[in-house]
């Protein structure tokens, strides 16, 4: 269980922008305490300043972690509420679409259901580590084993590690998982043991990619992991990193660097920052997390629509222009951009002024399951 809080930030003229975050109490107490100053009554156009006045405010107590998921969730609500303001999708004002689909993989125990639901590949994770010695390892290794036979030698496999390992295990296990084709291995160590990470990527020569980054946040902590040659491509989580006003810098920063960006899970927020990048894996299509949970798939934040004291049918059309609907219709085979959306016409917009201002900031939170 989790604590899901939801951020709404309002115009003067009614338009409302929607934030999620993970927060809990302690994210919610920031932003209203302190936060909040540097939103209300600046114009919606200003996000760029609004970004950079709450990440130094906040320097002596922040730079990652709790507070820099405060600055995201704030962050996508305003790109949320200019989108409303300019009737434009996220991705429009990114820079436009660059690929027609994005194909996903999954989190989960079940690759062979991920497999049969239209996904380009399953994630597992790594259900022993280090504590649990040879035996954990072999067990470890039968898994993936067993998974590689249920669903062939075309459908993606990767591990993920969730910071568990220490460097002797990573490197071991990942050879002994060579013959079963991993695409990569996950977030082994702790977001600041960069030194490992450098290590396994060495030991490993590119025979299994290694990745990183759903812990990480800002361009300077990933300048350090692209400088130091630690990781093949990164895995920014928008809702944690600073949100898409500093996604864009990381993945530029990615690119000088030739690094892939897939985004770690964040749901229709990182969708909209996918179709924009040529960054990530192809031209046409991109990975990016979607879990599958119990051997079925549901839409991230799907509990938000099961709360009707907290959010309505109305309220969750707001996480994107591209609507309640396709929130719930992402990855059978694909997201498809609807028609209407991916070739609009954006020439005859209202002129809004700038000097529009932001009313308020409404911060709300309750429990979900993850299953």
């Amino acid at each position: 269980m989790e604590n899901l809080w939801t951020i709404y930030i309002e115009a003067r003229d009614g338009t409302t922008g929607f934030g999620v975050s993970t927060g809990g109490s302690v994210a919610s107490w920031i932003i209203l305490h302190h936060l909040s100053r540097f939103i209300v009554g600046q114009s919606p156009w200003d996000i760029e300043k609004m970004w950079d006045q709450m990440y130094r405010a906040t320097l002596y107590y922040g730079r990652k972690g709790i507070v820099m998921n405060a600055i995201s969730a704030l962050d996508l609500a305003l790109w949320d509420l200019l989108g409303h303001i300019r009737q434009e999708p996220v991705y429009a004002m990114l820079g436009g679409s660059v690929r027609e689909e994005i194909l996903c993989y999954t989190t989960g125990p079940w690759p062979d259901v991920a497999k049969t639901l239209g996904f380009i590949g399953g994630k597992l994770p790594l259900p022993y580590g280090s504590a649990s010695g040879d035996d954990g390892l072999k067990k470890n290794l039968a898994l993936f084993r067993q998974a590689r036979e249920e669903v062939g030698d075309d459908f993606w496999l990767m591990a993920d590690c969730w910071m568990a390992l220490d460097l002797p295990y990573a490197v071991e296990l990942a050879r002994r998982l060579a013959p079963y084709h991993l695409k990569w291995i996950e977030e082994c160590f702790p977001p600041d043991d960069i030194w490992s990470y450098q290590s396994l990527k060495q030991a490993l020569s590119s025979q299994i990619l290694v990745s990183t980054g759903e812990h990480e946040a800002t361009r300077w902590g990933f300048r350090q992991l692209l400088e130091t040659h630690a990781t093949d491509f990164i895995q920014p989580d928008v809702s944690w990193c600073g949100g898409i006003t500093e996604l864009i810098k990381i993945a530029d920063l990615a690119d000088a660097f030739g690094a892939w960006v897939i985004p770690h899970g964040s749901s229709v927020y990182s969708y909209h920052f996918v179709l924009t990048g040529c960054f990530c894996p192809s031209p046409r299509k991109g990975g990016i997390g979607v879990s599958v949970v119990m051997r079925y798939m549901s839409p991230a934040w799907q509990n938000l629509q099961s709360h009707g004291q907290i959010l309505d049918k109305a309220d969750v059309t707001r996480l994107s222009p591209l609507g309640y609907d396709h929130i719930n219709r992402v990855g059978r085979d694909s997201f498809t951009l609807p028609e209407d959306i991916a070739h609009g016409d954006y020439r005859r917009l209202p002129t809004m002024s700038r000097s529009l201002s932001i009313n308020w900031i409404a911060y709300r939170g309750f429990s979900f399951h993850y299953y």
